[in-house]
């Protein structure tokens, strides 16, 4: 296990490190309506493609990886591989048609489509509880992304007023990046995978009761991404594109304390799903995201209260502010991370949901509510509610489930 958190540290680590000052360099390097622009079309793109197939096809492939059901990995592959182009040609072609910035659009899916695909071989190897290949490829394609936004920027790319499509012609480059460092690196390991998937033979389990799990999970990932991104999107519809460049900014930051608990459950879940019983591994680490929480709130309040002024100046100090309005979502999400994964492996992806149906709700509402008066730090409280909702419903979803004695094979 060790092994394996030091490999997904290193993906994780290194990602969401290149990704923090990706777009906290975009600030000062484009400017804070440009910074907006792009969040805001990013945010969109981010909402209809990553649950439709990232969350609910990674969860699958990982889980059925590692209850050793190849026949059901090999269906959810072949399902991306024939709905995933299908999906960025259908969007692009709307893009085509209505009032949207169709280049900054095309190159935000043809992103997305190759960080996706090269997402889904990752999990099967997580099922396999072999990190290696995440940890080198993940890592090291994440870091072009800033890299060549800042190349970009320097050879003068845009012109002296860049627009947001040369953040999203970076993405490109980091998923191009990814797929030529795996195959490269791991051509043995890919050629494996694929003699596994080819030799499966078709299971009962294969067919329609994984058509539904996938669209549980689907639909749970679409209910997720819609309360943690509609956010800005209403902030750009109701207040404009400057404020969602300080609310974005200061999402980033906390958002990079969710780094740890994003690790630990990345290589926690495989296990979770062959346990036995999953009461002691809950209870442990329960107590260990708890406590790792309230140290990372702290470090969020800090970054706030220090760094972010030192780094952006007195003109761009309301993003403090909203990091401190933010900060206390850690605790809620560290501790979701493990009860809403508990509740995918006691197949309990109804009840989950029903959850963040729930909570989705609750954050319209009160975004609709509380961005008129507050703007921003409206939008902040909103997701601190929802958080506290959507982390307390699924831990007692899981107390007044029946005692659970390892998933079925």
């Amino acid at each position: 296990m060790i092994r394996n958190l030091a490999w997904v540290s290193l993906h994780h680590g290194v990602g969401r490190a290149a990704v923090f000052v990706f777009f906290l360099a975009m600030p000062r390097l484009l400017g804070i309506e440009t910074t907006g622009r792009f969040t805001l079309w990013y945010t969109v793109i981010l909402m209809v493609c990553q649950p439709l197939l990232d969350f609910s096809l990674n969860m699958v492939v990982v889980k059925y990886t590692a209850r050793d059901e190849p026949a059901v990995v090999r269906r959810a592959f072949v399902f991306a591989l024939g709905f995933l182009p299908l999906l960025l040609v259908c969007l692009y072609l709307v893009a085509l048609v209505g009032p949207w910035p169709h280049d900054l659009v095309g190159l935000l899916l043809g992103a997305f489509g190759l960080s996706l695909s090269l997402n889904l071989v990752f999990s099967y190897f997580r099922g396999l509880e072999d990190l290696q290949v995440e940890g080198v490829v993940g890592g090291a394609s994440k870091l072009l992304g800033p890299l060549l936004l800042f190349s970009l920027v320097a050879l003068g790319a845009g012109g002296p007023d860049p627009g947001p499509w040369l953040p999203a012609l970076a993405l490109v480059g980091t998923g191009v990046g990814g797929w030529l460092l795996l195959a490269a690196l791991y051509p043995g390991r890919l050629r494996a995978m694929v003699a596994t998937l080819r030799a499966a033979a078709a299971t009962a389990r294969s067919g329609l009761s994984l058509v539904r799990e996938g669209l549980a999970l689907g639909a749970v990932g679409l209910v997720g991404v819609l309360y943690l991104r509609v956010d800005v999107v209403m902030l750009g519809a109701m207040v404009g594109e400057a404020e969602v460049g300080f609310y974005s900014t200061a999402s980033k930051i906390v958002e990079a304390a969710f780094i740890v608990p994003h690790v630990l459950m990345l290589v926690v879940f495989p296990r979770l799903v062959k346990a036995p019983d999953t009461a002691p591994l809950l209870r442990r680490f329960s107590w260990l995201l708890g406590g790792l929480s309230v140290v990372a709130a702290a470090g969020v309040v800090a970054l706030g209260a220090w760094a972010v002024p030192l780094a952006y100046g007195s003109s761009l100090s309301r993003i403090s502010t909203m990091v401190f309005a933010l900060a206390p979502t850690v605790v809620p999400v560290y501790l979701g991370y493990l009860f809403t994964q508990v509740l995918v492996v006691r197949d309990l992806q109804g009840r989950y949901l029903a959850i963040a149906a729930a909570g989705l709700a609750l954050n319209l509402l009160l975004n609709a509510l509380l961005i008129p008066l507050y703007q921003g730090i409206g939008a902040a409280a909103a997701t601190v509610a929802t958080e506290l909702l959507i982390t307390v419903a699924a831990a007692v979803t899981i107390l007044r489930a029946p005692p659970f004695t390892g998933s079925s094979r």
